[in-house]
């Protein structure tokens, strides 16, 4: 609805539909605050008239008068109204009533609660107001564990609900309307060219304006993880997981790749406690790492290959093919083998999933093979000869 977000009132629905609209005369609706039964002026509500078919025959956008009311101008006997109060943030509340009314002169009554502005500040690492960052309002609460429940010393249980999300302008100032009072809350901060950062919680007072302290971002750190076997030969195609240990934020800060051909992935990440995990390495040897703003760290794990992909490249006669050109594709990773005299070849792998292969030698037709796996026997791949 046009206009809704520039009305000072914001709202934060109890969608208590209490009676029935009034007939003949112009069935009312009446807006009231929840909790105290005030008048609630100036809120924002669309009354749409449907027939018996379900289709809109009008549709009426207004404001509540002083009294907290809105007078619905289609008056039609057997009619079905639908009330549309919007509060941004949740999904809108609808209200339905019917003409005739059951109880004369009653309105249809529904209670709203005054909602609070969140407003702030957010900074480059240099201090500079920083345009067209992503800010995302949590709506935290704090969760009782149950009777009897024993939890280590200093463990807090705690939900997270996303709400909205809003970007700063060119400023760095971002304004969050309408957000439902008394709730407690915090706003995360993310732009792709730093790291995230977040803000205190803070509790969200009605009718009010909220002023979030200042976030600054902080500069994003490197993690480079080397990946090679006992004998240092880079491995390539390894997944590699930095897991963060910030229960809430754990999904957004963590990050994960796969080594590249010299077996190097190289990570960029928020400042934080992270657990290194590395695909073919036992978990209990994972090791914590405490990443600092603008950090440079490196890292070596040495891994067994947990098997070897084998395989023989030979013609349709059956003839082993030497020098042929084997490339293995795993994730986003690729390497390159070449066939031995006897036409054999071997992908070392620390995983089960299989991989794309693609086999190329001069004077053949280019084969490509999208499922293997490890196999008891060597996989036989057969090129044809080119026209």
């Amino acid at each position: 609805m046009s206009g809704f977000h520039r009305l000072p009132l914001a709202l934060a629905l109890g969608a208590a539909c209490l009676a029935a609209a009034q007939n003949p005369s112009p069935p009312t609706v009446r807006l009231v605050m929840r909790g105290t039964g005030e008048p609630a002026t100036g809120v924002a509500v669309a009354v749409l008239s449907i027939d018996s078919k379900g289709s809109v025959t009008s549709k009426v956008e207004a404001a509540s008068d002083p009294n907290g009311v809105v007078t619905v101008t289609d008056t039609s006997e057997g009619k079905r109204y639908l009330l549309i109060v919007d509060d941004f943030l949740r999904p809108t509340s609808d209200c339905e009533f019917r003409l005739p009314a059951r109880v004369p002169g009653t309105p249809f009554v529904v209670q709203v609660a005054l909602g609070g502005k969140v407003t702030g500040l957010v900074r480059s690492p240099d201090g500079k107001p920083l345009a067209k960052a992503d800010v995302v309002l949590e709506e935290h609460e704090k969760i009782e564990p149950a009777a009897g429940t024993q939890l280590p010393k200093g463990t807090v249980m705690s939900s997270s609900q996303r709400l909205l999300t809003v970007h700063t302008n060119e400023k760095g100032e971002f304004t969050i309307p309408a957000v439902a009072p008394d709730d407690h809350a915090r706003v995360t901060v993310t732009h792709p060219d730093m790291a995230s950062a977040t803000s205190p919680e803070f509790q969200i007072a009605a009718s009010k304006v909220t002023r979030v302290p200042d976030v600054t971002l902080p500069l994003r750190s490197k993690v480079v993880v080397r990946i090679t076997d006992a004998s240092a030969k880079p491995l390539a195609g390894v997944l590699v997981r930095l897991l963060s240990t910030d229960g809430l934020r754990a999904a957004a800060l963590s990050a994960s790749g796969r080594s590249n051909e010299m077996g190097v992935v190289q990570l960029r990440i928020s400042p934080g406690t992270y657990r290194l995990l590395v695909e073919g390495a036992d978990p209990a040897t994972s090791e914590e790492i405490t990443v600092r703003e603008n950090d440079s760290l490196e890292r070596t794990a040495v891994i067994a290959p947990k098997a070897t992909i084998q395989g023989v490249v030979v013609d349709e006669a059956g003839a082993p093919i030497a020098g042929a050109h084997v490339a293995s594709l795993r994730g986003t990773v690729g390497t390159l083998h070449e066939t031995d005299a006897q036409g054999r070849f071997s992908i070392p792998t620390v995983g089960d999933a299989a991989i794309l292969v693609n086999v190329h030698a001069d004077g053949f037709v280019d084969v490509e093979r999208r499922e293997l796996a490890l196999s008891k026997t060597p996989h036989r791949i057969v090129l044809k000869r080119a026209k």
